[in-house]
Order: C-alpha cells, then structure tokens, then sequence
C-alpha cells in the first residue's frame, strides 16, 4: 500500500507519482492487449461517430520561469470532444492542476527566528503555501499511426488560457495577511495564452465499453502576473511576459454521451 498523507495532511507528491504512474502503464498494456485481441471481431467497414466527456488525472512538472516557483503537482483533466467517423476529432481541454512543492515563499519577511509566522492571537499559525492553476482550451486531434479501427497514436494541438497562483491554507484563520482580500498582495495571480501538444495513444472500441486516452503533453504559457504590487517586497510586480512551461502525462477515461456509428448496406441482385 502506498501512502499519500504527508506533512499538513496533504499528499506524499513523489510516492503517488511512481503508484499512479505504474497503474496507468499497467492499464494500458491491458487494454491495448485486449483490444488488439478483439479487433478482428470488428468489422473494418464500420465507421463510428461519439461525443464524448472526458475525466482523467495525471502529473505533471514545470519549466521555464514556472520551475523557479513550484515542483511537480497533480492534475485532473475533464472536457469534450466530437470523434469524427474520419481519423480527426476537435473538443474542449480543461486542465487543474494543484501540488505542495513551492519554491517561493512570500511569508519569508514575516517569519521569526524559527521559521514560523505568528497569528493575531500571538501564538504560530498552521499557514501552508500550495500551488493551484488551470488550463482552458480547444484542441484538434489525428491519429497518425492507427493500430485498429478509430485508434492509435495521434498528435493534438491546442490553444487556450493557462493560470497559476499561490494558495494559502491557514487552519488557524489568524494570518490577515493569507486571506481575502489582503492574499491578492502575496498570492502571485499569473495568466495569459497558452498552446498545448499532445501525443497520446487513443482507443476508441466499436463493440467494448473501451474508449480510453493515455498521452503526454507540453504547455507553452505566455503569461504576466496580475497583481500590480507585492506585499512581500514592497515592490511593484514585474510587467514582464513569462514563459512558463508544463510538462505532463495523463490517462482520460472518454465517456460516451452520443454515439452512431454507419454500416454499409449490402444489395443483393
């Protein structure tokens, strides 16, 4: 068994990296196998149509001006997507990832000589500093090099709305400074364009319950902090674009909420 409950009552990040990992290969070398144990049962003429919703969770880690801030995190995915009786599918990405590794501690001015900030009532807060951020987006999919019948590898390109901030959690509720509204000034709100890639495999199965989606993806994110003024260093935030990078994987679980598919007529004369 492994165990996630770490220091704050949060996740042990790196030993569910390494379970979750291990689950979602394992799972695919499963269900890979037990599709292409089942594709010739599939009639190659049949052609299919779905609407899916997607849910799916995964990993990811930083790059560029986002590794100086945080670790690796955590991610839950959800969103849409048309697959097309062709080998192409668009939808809409939604991505919110969230982790313990920060690198930028903005109560450093405030703690005293042991490390710890002291509340309004004089006694140590319980103050932890998390990581939160979402991506939004649509994305066009084709499968490159198809295994089966409506799956394979296939290559995605996106293109949405990435954020990212501090989180503060204060068990205590007696650091002003770590609520509303006074966190605007610590909380390092950054947003701006992203573009997404993805190579994943998809399977799509036309007579299983199996429509699954394990890929990894990077994110390209051009952003700029928000807030005009940091409460930490009595400056005004830096107006600079950043270029903040993600690198993931995930496992999606597509959901089928419409689904046609076409079979050729056979005449006989």
């Amino acid at each position: 068994m492994c165990s996630f409950v770490g220091k704050g009552g949060w996740f042990n990040l790196p030993v569910f990296y390494l379970c979750a990992m291990y689950r979602m290969i394992c799972l695919m070398v499963l269900l890979i196998c037990f599709q292409s144990a089942g594709a010739q049962k599939d009639s190659a003429d049949v052609k299919l149509n779905i609407l899916t919703l997607n849910l799916g969770y995964g990993a990811e880690w930083p790059g560029g001006d986002l590794a100086q801030r945080f670790g690796q995190s955590l991610s839950f995915h959800s969103g849409m997507e048309w697959v097309h009786k062709s080998k192409y599918s668009f939808g809409l990405d939604f991505s919110y990832f969230f982790g313990d590794k920060i690198k930028e501690d903005v109560f450093a001015p405030y703690r005293n000589e042991n490390g710890l900030v002291q509340g309004i009532n004089g006694v140590a807060a319980d103050l932890f500093i998390r990581e939160r951020g979402a991506y939004v987006g649509i994305q066009a999919s084709s499968i490159l090099f198809p295994t089966a019948k409506h799956s394979g590898f296939e290559l995605s390109l996106g293109a949405g709305m990435l954020y990212h901030k501090l989180h503060f959690v204060d068990d205590s509720r007696s650091v002003f400074l770590a609520e509303k509204p006074y966190s605007a000034g610590l909380d390092r709100l950054t947003r701006g364009f992203a573009l997404r890639q993805e190579l994943a495999y998809q399977l799509h199965s036309e007579k299983k319950a199996l429509h699954f989606h394990l890929g990894f993806y990077v994110t390209e994110a051009f952003t700029t902090q928000v807030r005009k003024f940091n409460f930490d260093t009595g400056l005004p935030a830096s107006e600079s674009t950043r270029n903040d990078l993600l690198y993931g994987v995930r496992l999606v679980w597509m959901l089928p909420l419409y689904k046609a598919s076409t079979v050729p007529v056979i005449k006989y004369f």
